[in-house]
């Protein structure tokens, strides 16, 4: 362990150097072509970034980490990647070039743009240099394959889960060996690119909005400048984007775009509306006529199109309705003018009731009645829609996002799912797993200090995973699905807690071999939100705590339940989205009969007596959603507190700390860095030493807050949700939403001592 006076001292000289570097580096020099950013940094301790006056919050925030994760660069020990790469995480698309069947390019979801150039057997990361890696599409040029787009932002709403806004187009010039941002960062999010195969200087993009907001940079855009400049041509409300775009390739000039109303809240999701439909321009995208013959024209959610190279004439449509269930398949046979309906029948299941995830179809290359179907599952029907069979079930991941089909070989076809890439060479009679590229989204991570080579966590639609021997490549999936939380006993590694989504509890006595329900006692009508926060107590492992609108307490290792609390929420549950309840809590580690617990609707309390006191310790603090709270393991009054606008769209970092229990608050953000705080981690042995991951990283501070800096170097630009220590190695790691999970050897920086998890 460090000596406290070398521990200052090598700070010093960091930070120092840090300082040192950004004052001398140019952030935005990325060649002839570099974006536009603010030439200046902070002068700040934690050498933090800019302030980009202009920008929006949410990009400002994505630019300033960039800046900052540039200047720890040569100067801070690496953060190193644990894996996994033998599973693969959610992919939003995928292309080939026209003339090349080895190289393909896959987009993911929250971790950037990947290559491979032995058809998915290896991949490289392309865009780690970049402000934003949410990308929600991909388009190549057909006539120079070096040059390439990337749409950042997802458009796939989630329900529960996370998606995340872009910071608008960038392009590469050298098949992705550099980019440089070209526009549109204040659109949100872009579904689709798609460009001109007979004049690729002139291109279009779907903008969806952000997540979050309504806001005016929605609709349609096109550029005739190869993406310098772009002109909104379709618009329809701050509501409404563009979901969807296709070119007619032997007649350009005809665009059809599909537009979605799509509105969320915190509590409430509004997947659709009167504005969404299908819309049609023959003068090359200036004016538009909505299509309505054959066509549903209410209960609209989601839409998506596709245009039948072979026979532009022949396109096909896919609408949810507003709920997300499957509403129908439409063809038509004349350009749009009017539409049939197809059978849908065999494929209504293949939405369930989340048709805002999917919204794609394919049409082969060669033949128009070759339809695909995204889905669950991929679907395929060789009779225009009349028949169908299922192509993947139930050797591929399910919830298909993307699906190229080679224009020269279409027996040659890729797909991307919520579990990664697969790959086919017989036209989908069977897949391969391509098993990367590295882009899994991790919810929580865990360790246990009997288990020290031992790493679990809870995933998005992979399930909660294990690894037993610090290996990238030696994870394994416990159970399927949406895994949230996933705790170990610590006086017992073989007793796991896991959490599915909307907090169905289970636990394994050995080990994760086996699990069996773990909710009795918990009313199944009690609100509870997508990833719902459970505790075991530090002091004794039999006792746990369970957060719905009422706090649970179980004193038999989760055998039975019981509430300790009164409605802890606000109550306010008027929309669809669960909302109302307990989001984060925290025992205090010197006194395990304080516990602090906090809401998503901004409230937060703490209970003394066995839970039969409880204060309203509230005042002070935003009205936002509780994210995280760590109690001083030394000192059960002094307490940190962070709330995460994520949801509402402000993305400030609200961290906040207390020194007697909360009877008054300060805000502790001080110099980070304008993104959430997602996750807080004391220290033990110094007290003054905390960690915290957001939205744009990790971070620590050496004096309790008073100021904050990057820890670290070689960690991708991703939200990282958890934080826990490998308590042999001195060893912090990090759960990231985007690129799995990594470790920090402490030893190796002048961050003190250790942190333990809260």
């Amino acid at each position: 362990m460090f000596m406290r006076g070398n521990v200052v001292f090598y700070v010093q000289l960091l930070c120092l150097l840090a300082l040192l570097l950004c004052f001398t580096h140019n952030p935005g020099k990325k060649g002839n072509n570099a974006p536009l950013r603010s030439q200046s940094l902070k002068a700040a301790p934690a050498a933090l970034p800019g302030t980009h006056a202009g920008i929006s919050l949410p990009a400002r925030a994505l630019w300033q980490a960039q800046e900052a994760r540039e200047c720890a660069q040569g100067t801070a020990a690496k953060w190193q990647f644990a894996g996994p790469d033998n599973i693969g995480g959610r992919i939003t698309d995928v292309i080939m070039p026209p003339n090349d069947t080895n190289t393909l390019y896959a987009a993911a979801a929250s971790g950037g743009v990947f290559k491979s150039s032995d058809q998915g057997k290896t991949w490289l990361p392309l865009f780690d240099n970049e402000a934003s890696l949410a990308v929600g599409s991909l388009a190549v040029n057909p006539q120079n394959p070096d040059i390439l787009y990337a749409g950042t932002g997802e458009a796939n709403a989630g329900g529960g889960s996370i998606t995340y806004d872009g910071t608008g187009i960038y392009k590469s010039n050298n098949g992705g060996v550099t980019w440089y941002q070209t526009g549109l960062e204040e659109t949100g999010s872009i579904a689709r690119i798609a460009i001109d195969p007979r004049n690729p200087q002139r291109l279009f993009a779907a903008a969806m909005g952000k997540l979050f907001a309504n806001n005016p940079e929605r609709g349609l855009y096109r550029s005739t400048d190869s993406g310098k400049s772009w002109e909104k041509v379709l618009y329809l409300s701050e509501a409404t984007g563009c979901a969807d775009v296709a070119i007619n390739p032997q007649n350009p000039k005809i665009v059809y775009a599909a537009m979605w109303e799509r509105v969320r809240k915190p509590h409430l999701r509004k997947y659709g509306g009167n504005t969404c439909g299908i819309y049609r321009s023959s003068d090359g995208g200036t004016t538009w006529q909505k299509l309505t013959g054959g066509l549903p024209q209410n209960d609209l959610g989601r839409i998506g199109i596709a245009i039948s190279a072979a026979n532009p004439l022949v396109l096909y449509a896919v609408y949810a309705n507003e709920t997300g269930n499957l509403k129908g398949l439409y063809r038509t046979n004349n350009g749009g003018n009017s539409w049939n309906s197809i059978n849908a029948r065999p494929l209504y299941n293949q939405y369930d009731d989340y048709g805002w995830w999917f919204g794609n179809l394919r049409v082969h290359p060669n033949y128009p009645d070759y339809l695909y179907f995204l889905g669950l599952d991929l679907c395929f029907s060789s009779d225009g829609g009349k028949n169908w069979r299922n192509l993947s079930a139930p050797t591929v991941h399910m919830d298909q996002h993307a699906l190229f089909i080679h224009p020269l070989y279409p027996r040659l076809m890729v797909l991307g799912n919520d579990g990664g890439v697969y790959l086919s060479n017989n036209a989908g009679i069977s897949w391969q797993s391509l098993a990367g590229p590295p882009v899994i989204q991790f919810y929580t991570c865990e360790s246990n200090s009997k288990q020290q080579t031992y790493l679990y966590g809870g995933t998005q639609d992979n399930g909660f995973l294990k690894s037993s021997n610090n290996l990238s490549n030696d994870w394994e999936i416990l159970i399927d699905g949406d895994g949230m939380e996933l705790l170990s006993d610590p006086a017992n590694p073989k007793m796991l807690y896991a959490a599915y989504q909307y907090g169905n509890l289970m636990r394994s006595f050995d080990g994760g071999l086996t699990f069996l329900d773990a909710t009795n006692g918990i009313e199944e009508n009690d609100r509870k939100i997508w990833r719902t926060p459970f505790v075991i107590d530090p002091l004794q492992s039999n006792v746990l705590y369970y957060g719905a609108n009422y706090l649970y307490k179980s004193t038999d290792h989760a055998v039975q339940w019981y509430p300790v609390s009164p409605d802890l929420s606000n109550g306010n549950n008027t929309g669809n989205n669960n909302f109302a309840a307990i989001s984060a809590i925290a025992v205090a580690p010197s006194n395990n009969d304080m516990i602090y617990a906090g809401t998503d609707d901004g409230n937060l309390w703490v209970a003394y007596n066995n839970c039969t006191d409880w204060i309203d310790i509230t005042a002070g603090l935003p009205e936002q959603w509780v994210s995280s709270i760590a109690v001083n393991p030394k000192d059960e009054n002094t307490v940190f507190v962070a709330f995460s606008g994520y949801r509402q769209a402000d993305f400030r970092p609200l961290l906040y700390k207390t020194n007697n229990a909360g009877i008054t608050w300060k805000p502790a953000a001080n110099n980070l860095p304008e993104a959430p705080v997602n996750k807080i981690l004391y220290n033990p042995s110094d007290t003054g030493t905390v960690y915290i991951g957001t939205d744009t990283g990790v971070f620590y501070t050496l004096n309790s807050g008073k100021n904050w800096q990057i820890l670290g170097a070689n960690l991708p630009a991703v939200p990282v949700t958890d934080l826990c220590l490998q308590l042999k190695e001195l060893r912090l790691v990090a759960a990231t939403y985007g690129r799995g999970m990594f470790t920090f050897e402490l030893g190796n920086t002048a961050a003190k001592g250790i942190p333990s998890r809260q």
